[in-house]
């Protein structure tokens, strides 16, 4: 096991997340107890999730920081990672044992393996199922729905406009993933947003508008 002490060098990793699991990369540096960063690009963004003998003290994505954002990484399927041994003074924004996050991780690929089997990609449009639904209305629609944060509920609702392609409304949002994929589950499954066609010519960093995060379509 390696067992790095203060800044001294130790053996780098790197590889492609498609061939070795973000699960695999992330046991590898627990059970070495590595001190270091790990840099990932996933999905066209940069995650960098910063170690401390084996265990993740900082994470941080664009749009999300701390636990949200090494969740986002416990979901990726596929990208590039690399483990660079250093020594961080990054203030620390993770509280829990990486292994703690694992059941939200699941959480979050089963909410948007739904999704994606539902048929919607980054480029579906989507629609108010109820143009005059009140906030009490929406508020009750919600509450026997899976729990979460009413207020980015609400925001997410509101940017649905009937014209607006999803990657679009998340943009607009700036929503990270921990929080547009689970509340677009509710209001799907809910039947309070329904899905339309897909969009065309709609720019993606990655050339694909998948959600990226169903199991089932990787070989």
């Amino acid at each position: 096991a390696l067992n790095i002490r203060g800044p001294q060098p130790s053996t780098s990793m790197e590889g492609d997340l498609s061939r070795l699991s973000i699960d695999s990369v992330l046991q590898s540096i627990s059970k070495g107890k590595m001190t270091g960063r790990l840099e990932c690009q996933v999905r066209g963004e940069k995650i960098e999730v910063i170690f401390e003998n084996g265990n993740a003290r900082h994470a941080a994505t664009p749009l999300a920081r701390g636990e949200e954002a090494l969740i986002e990484l416990m979901t990726a399927l596929e990208g590039s990672f690399r483990f660079v041994p250093s020594v961080s003074t990054e203030p620390r924004s993770i509280f829990r044992r990486t292994e703690e996050l694992t059941d939200q991780a699941k959480s979050l690929i089963d909410f948007g393996t739904y999704l994606e089997r539902v048929g919607i990609k980054l480029n579906t449009r989507l629609s108010k199922t109820n143009t005059n639904m009140t906030e009490q209305e929406f508020e009750n629609a919600v509450a026997p729905l899976v729990p979460l944060n009413i207020d980015v509920q609400k925001r997410f609702y509101q940017l649905v406009d009937n014209q607006s392609a999803l990657m679009d409304i998340v943009e607009r949002g700036k929503f990270n993933r921990c929080q547009w994929i689970p509340a677009l589950y509710n209001l799907v499954a809910g039947s309070i947003v329904t899905i339309g066609e897909e969009m065309q010519n709609l720019f993606s960093p990655t050339g694909s508008y998948s959600i990226g995060i169903d199991r089932s379509t990787v070989e």
